[in-house]
């Protein structure tokens, strides 16, 4: 059970870290590879950190609410883990699409934007 105690805090910890770090511009981002044909990581920092955490949690809820033994809280931890590690990847690739609008196309839109704002009156 110490297994999942040690998991929960560290995970849950880190996570928060990471988070708050990646809000106010720290190393939240790091391992987001733009150059990569590979969009759907499976396998990085963020999904990592998910895992842990989702396994410390959820095996600690199965030892200590549910009463499952030991080997079948380890499984259903390490289900749940795989599952948050695969809903990790799949939110940040759907996160990295939004930031993916090129220039050209910001360029187009402000433009746009501002001859309509022309045309109803409002000057900028």
């Amino acid at each position: 059970m110490l297994i999942f105690w040690a998991s929960a805090i560290f995970g849950s910890i880190f996570f928060v870290l990471r988070t708050a770090a990646s809000i106010v511009g720290g190393f939240g981002n790091d391992d987001i590879d733009d150059t990569s044909d590979n969009a759907f990581k499976l396998i990085s920092l963020n999904s990592i950190t998910s895992f842990i955490a989702m396994f410390g949690w959820a095996g600690l809820a199965a030892y200590s609410q549910y009463e499952f033994s030991f080997f079948t809280s380890l499984v259903i931890a390490v289900f749940c883990g795989i599952i948050t590690m695969f809903l990790t990847a799949f939110l940040f690739k759907q996160a990295m699409k939004l930031v993916g609008v090129d220039s050209a196309q910001n360029d187009m839109i402000s433009e746009s934007l501002s001859q309509r704002m022309d045309r109803a009156g409002f000057r900028m």
